[in-house]
C-alpha cells in the first residue's frame, strides 16, 4: 500500500514541487482564516465583527481569479511553467512582508487588506495551472493520479498545522506575525521551485492570447465529459468551499471560541482532507473514479449540513473533518478526470479554466456572508451542504459517463 501512495515521489523534481506546494499552501491555508479574522477585528465595533465584510473580502479574491484564470492557463501553456510559480510566490512575500509593516505600525485598513486579497487571487488564478500542468510534465500519465492526490496532501498538511499554528500567533504575539511568517513560507518556496528541472509538453509557440484561449474553450463547450465536469464544478464551489470563509464567523460568534478554537476547526478540515487524499493515493490508478466523484459530492455536503447544526466545538470539529476528507476526494477525482480528457498542447488552459470555477468558491464566501448577515452562519452552510447532496443526485448520470469512458480506455 504506502509504495503505491508514495509512488510519485521516486521523481527527484517532483519531491520539490511537492515540498514548495507544500510550502504554498500552507501560506495559503494560514491566509485566508488570517484575513477573515484581521477583517472581524476592522469591523468590530463593540458588538462583534461583521460577516458580510468577512464574505465581501473573500468575493474580491473570487472576483480577481474569475477575471484572469484564462490568462492564467494560456500563461501555463506558453511560458516555463516553473518560473511563472517563482514569480507568483515572489509576489505573496512582498505583499505579506507589507501587511506585515502595515499591521505592526497600526496603519492597517480594510482597503489594504482588499489588495491582499487581489494578489492572492492573482496567486491563485495564475499558480493553479501552472503547477498542474507542471505536475503532469514530471509524471506522466500513468503516475498522474497519484501525483495529484500527493498534492493534495500538501492541503491536509498545512490545513492541520497552519490554523493551529496562526491560532497560537495571534493569540500570544499578534496577527502581525502570521504575516511574516506567511513571506517566509514564499521564500523558501521560492528555494524549492529553483531545484526543478522541467520543459513544458507542446508548448505554444504563436503570442495569440485570443485565439488561444478560444481553443480551449471550443473544447470546453463542446458536448461531452469535460463541459459536464466544468460546469459541476462551480456549483460545488459556490455552496460546499464557501464554509471555510465562515469558520472564523462560526468560532467567534456562533462557538464563541477565540482563535485558539479556530484552530481546532481548520485543523481538524486538514486533518480530514489529508487522510483523503492518501486514500486515493492508495487505490493506485483506479477505474472508478466517477463514482467516487459523486459519492464525495454527497458526502460533503452531508458532513456539512450536519456540522451546521452542531453547538459543541469538538463534535463540529469530527464534522468538518469528515467534510474535507470527501472534500479532497472530489478535488483529487475532478483534477485527475479533467486533465487525463485534455489535449496535452491545451492542458494548461483547461486547467486555466478548472481555477476559474474555484475562483467562484470564494464569490460562494460573498453570498454565504450575507446570507449569514440576513440570518445565521449555521444557516447559510446548512443550505450550502444541502445543495450539495441534492446536486450529487442530480449528477447520476455523469458517473454513468464517467464509468464508461473508464471502461473504454482501459
Amino acid at each position: 500500500m504506502w509504495d503505491r501512495v508514495f509512488l510519485s515521489f521516486n521523481n527527484r523534481s517532483y519531491r520539490w514541487l511537492w515540498l514548495s506546494g507544500f510550502l504554498r499552501a500552507f501560506s495559503m491555508a494560514m491566509g485566508v482564516l488570517t484575513q477573515s479574522w484581521l477583517i472581524l477585528e476592522l469591523t468590530d465595533t463593540g458588538s462583534g465583527g461583521s460577516p458580510f465584510w468577512v464574505g465581501a473580502g473573500a468575493g474580491v479574491m473570487g472576483a480577481t481569479t474569475l477575471m484572469i484564470a484564462p490568462v492564467g492557463g494560456w500563461l501555463a501553456d506558453r511560458f516555463d511553467r516553473r518560473l511563472i510559480l517563482v514569480l507568483l510566490d515572489f509576489l505573496t512575500l512582498l505583499t505579506s512582508v507589507a501587511l506585515f509593516m502595515l499591521i505592526a505600525f497600526d496603519l492597517v485598513e480594510m482597503w489594504h487588506v482588499g489588495v491582499l486579497a487581489i494578489s492572492r487571487g492573482i496567486a491563485m488564478a495564475w499558480g493553479m495551472p501552472a503547477r498542474n500542468a507542471l505536475t503532469f510534465d514530471l509524471v506522466g500519465r500513468d503516475v498522474l493520479l497519484n501525483a495529484t492526490a500527493a498534492n493534495f496532501t500538501t492541503q491536509g498538511l498545512s490545513r492541520i498545522i497552519g490554523p493551529a499554528l496562526m491560532g497560537i500567533i495571534i493569540g500570544r504575539a499578534g496577527i502581525e506575525w502570521c504575516y511574516l511568517f506567511m513571506a517566509i513560507t514564499s521564500l523558501l518556496s521560492i528555494l524549492c521551485l529553483l531545484n526543478i528541472s522541467a520543459s513544458n509538453q507542446d508548448k505554444i509557440v504563436q503570442n495569440r492570447i485570443l485565439s488561444d484561449i478560444k481553443e480551449a474553450l471550443n473544447i470546453a463547450m463542446k458536448p461531452g465529459l469535460v463541459r459536464s465536469l466544468l460546469i459541476m464544478s462551480p456549483i460545488i464551489e459556490i455552496f460546499g468551499f464557501s464554509y471555510q470563509v465562515m469558520l472564523p464567523v462560526m468560532a467567534r460568534e456562533v462557538l464563541q471560541v477565540g482563535p485558539e478554537g479556530l484552530g481546532i476547526l481548520g485543523s481538524s478540515a486538514g486533518l480530514g482532507s489529508l487522510a483523503g487524499a492518501v486514500l486515493v493515493a492508495s487505490f493506485g490508478n483506479y477505474r472508478k473514479k466517477g463514482m467516487l466523484l459523486i459519492v464525495s459530492t454527497g458526502g460533503f455536503g452531508l458532513f456539512l449540513a450536519l456540522f451546521a447544526v452542531s453547538e459543541i466545538l469538538y463534535i463540529s470539529a469530527v464534522f468538518i473533518c469528515l467534510a474535507g476528507a470527501m472534500a479532497t476526494i472530489y478535488d483529487v477525482n475532478m483534477s485527475t478526470l479533467l486533465q487525463s480528457l485534455s489535449p496535452d498542447r491545451t492542458r494548461g488552459r483547461i486547467m486555466g479554466l478548472l481555477v476559474l470555477t474555484y475562483g467562484i468558491s470564494p464569490l460562494g464566501g460573498f453570498q454565504a456572508g450575507i446570507i449569514a448577515s440576513m440570518v445565521s452562519a449555521p444557516f447559510a452552510i446548512f443550505i450550502g451542504g444541502s445543495m450539495l447532496v441534492l446536486n450529487s443526485f442530480r449528477c447520476r448520470r455523469l458517473m454513468k459517463r464517467i464509468i464508461e469512458y473508464e471502461t473504454d480506455s482501459k
